[in-house]
């Protein structure tokens, strides 16, 4: 497994890790009777201390995407089922048709490399050279989601270039996209049960290893391309999700 680890500002390296390491998993890199490289493998090839080590593949285990057996290793757990939604809308949409003030603090705005290896969002976006946007959002000053944002560079150096808009805290990403000409067409998420990691915890108000909900989201042009991925880590005691149905339009299997 080949990661590409950096001293990222705003995003610890066992948080890299932990989502590199979720990555692979989705990809199914790891088979069902095939252990992951050990505690001491990752750390020396990527250089990292064993704390940081730990806690990555503590957080997974948590969540259950990794289990431990005594004398064999750790091995990658699968999803048996994936629900899948209609209807996504933005936050931002969604809490002022509600009646509620968004707000948003950036804590991150850089220019990084992604793996192709590791994440499979990665190649989808075309690039290794991407935009890194990490926030927090709030609904009447109340934090309820974090954020990360990843674009190609090639597309988006503009978010390097105007960061005041960027950073702006009653402002839109979406807004500040398509004002450059940039189209979104679709996107697919997928939602997550999962336990907040302490980097998180901190930002949303919450105990450490409280449950959240992930969704992690591609959103493609009109050609087919994605132009971003996010993954939101949602506070659902602040924010519910709600799944709604149209039967007489859908008469799909029920």
């Amino acid at each position: 497994m080949s990661l590409d680890l950096r001293n990222t500002r705003g995003v610890p390296l066992y948080v890299q890790l932990r989502e590199l390491v979720r990555e692979a998993i989705r990809q199914g890199r790891w088979g069902p009777d095939e252990p992951l490289p050990t505690e001491a493998e990752l750390q020396k090839e990527h250089g990292l201390s064993r704390s940081t080590v730990r806690q990555a593949l503590a957080d997974l285990a948590h969540e259950g995407l990794l289990v431990r057996y005594p004398g064999r290793g750790t091995f990658a757990t699968q999803p048996s089922m994936v629900l899948r939604m209609r209807g996504l809308l933005s936050f931002r949409a969604d809490l002022l048709a509600r009646g509620i003030h968004p707000k948003r603090r950036v804590l991150a705005v850089e220019r990084t490399t992604l793996p192709v290896q590791g994440q499979h969002f990665a190649p989808e976006l075309g690039a290794r050279d991407v935009v890194h946007v990490h926030e927090v959002r709030y609904a009447d000053d109340r934090p309820v989601v974090v954020f990360d944002h990843y674009f190609p560079y090639d597309v988006f150096p503009f978010l390097l270039e105007d960061r005041k808009a960027v950073e702006d805290p009653d402002g839109s990403l979406r807004d500040l996209v398509t004002s450059r000409g940039i189209t979104y067409d679709r996107a697919v998420g997928e939602a997550n049960a999962t336990l907040v990691s302490s980097h998180e915890a901190a930002l949303l108000e919450l105990p450490p290893q409280s449950p959240v909900v992930e969704i992690a989201t591609k959103t493609f042009d009109p050609s087919g391309r994605v132009v971003e991925y996010s993954r939101g880590i949602i506070r659902t005691d602040r924010y519910a999700l709600i799944l709604e149905s149209d039967w007489a339009a859908d008469p799909g299997v029920r």
